[in-house]
């Protein structure tokens, strides 16, 4: 486990158990890991900054924005807003629950695990369901929300969600160690090992990960250092003025299912990241990434920087996503070791 509390001047940061089963290293406190459900507060940021800008209204239909994408089963984009979408309040089946459901092995895991998974595959799984419920009756917790927010910016931005994440709000507040993996499925070093434990005779490393099936509802890679520096800004409200900020703590009563993760009686946009980082401490089992630390406190859970090159390196540059954006001193190494990793997979 790791985790960083920064209060003012003070930064307090520990570790606890090993980084690997089998080596018994050391945690290590730079070490990267995948953010999962705290990419979406990310994205949540974006969405907001265009509502800033007129350039959307939290009241606009995903059917505007994505004419024909939902349909089917019952399932309606013209009556979800992007509001319902950023609440978890759309009614939309969470595809990921599927994709949970067909790993009953370690044989089914290796069949999954380095699928490049397309967002329309994505969204076909989803809409195959009928909705869980109708728009705005209920909260579910649901990643197929975040998909279709993604393709909402890229829509409204002509750009990709990676790209403005980047532009918007990793390079202005120098997160040096955070970014969008894209295909690549290595997480760089140091990093904790990942493991999918089927029973105490059986576990898989689970490390290396195509995170497609994730995309931007889940795929961001990043260190507790910067993740740490991302809440401080949400907290302080640097990244969003006055109104957005306002918009992004309004909350929805969160009842059943994964509410159980969620301190308080509800989430929002920003308690949907809120959520998130919350699933860290209390463990976000719904989709629980390989390098994550599900454990680790809401400061603790970050979204890594760029991969590195597939070839071993020691080239003193850090890459920001996407690649040759922007650059400073850090070096991207190849071996594997850091950070203490749960039970991961889909």
């Amino acid at each position: 486990m790791l985790a960083e509390v920064r209060t003012g001047d003070r930064q307090l940061r520990g570790t606890s158990g090993v980084a690997d089963l089998d080596s018994r290293q050391p945690v290590n406190g730079n070490g990267f890991f995948r953010i999962g459900s705290n990419t979406k507060t990310f994205l949540s940021v974006v969405v907001l900054q265009l509502v800033a800008e007129h350039r959307l209204s939290l009241d606009d239909t995903a059917g505007r924005w994505l004419p024909g994408v939902v349909h089917g089963n019952g399932n309606d984009g013209g009556k979800i807003t992007v509001r319902e979408l950023l609440q978890h309040t759309s009614g939309l089946h969470d595809y990921t629950d599927d994709l949970q459901a067909q790993i009953t092995s370690p044989e089914a895991y290796r069949r999954l695990e380095f699928r490049q998974f397309s967002r329309s595959d994505l969204l076909d799984i989803a809409l195959a369901h009928r909705p869980d419920s109708a728009p705005g009756a209920a909260w579910n917790y649901s990643n197929t929300n975040y998909i279709l927010l993604g393709m909402v910016i890229e829509k409204v931005t002509h750009d990709s969600w990676e790209n403005q994440v980047t532009r918007r709000i990793i390079i202005p507040l120098g997160l040096r160690h955070t970014y969008a993996p894209g295909t690549s499925t290595r997480l760089p070093a140091p990093h904790a090992t990942g493991y999918l434990i089927f029973d105490k005779n059986t576990r898989i490393d689970t490390t290396a990960e195509n995170m497609s099936w994730a995309d931007s509802a889940g795929a961001l890679i990043s260190t507790a250092a910067d993740l740490t520096r991302f809440w401080s800004a949400i907290g302080r409200g640097a990244l969003l003025g006055p109104a957005q900020t306002r918009e992004m703590r309004q909350t929805v009563p969160a009842t059943g299912g994964d509410s159980a993760s969620v301190p308080g009686s509800g989430t929002g946009w920003a308690s949907s990241s809120s959520r998130s980082a919350a699933a860290a401490a209390t463990g976000h089992t719904r989709a629980t990434y390989p390098g994550t630390t599900p454990s680790a406190p809401s400061a603790a859970t970050g979204a890594p920087r760029p991969p590195c090159p597939s070839t071993p390196t020691s080239t003193s540059t850090t890459r920001y996503w996407p690649p040759n954006t922007a650059s400073s001193t850090t070096s991207c190494a190849t071996a594997d070791t850091g950070l203490v990793q749960q039970p991961a997979g889909f």
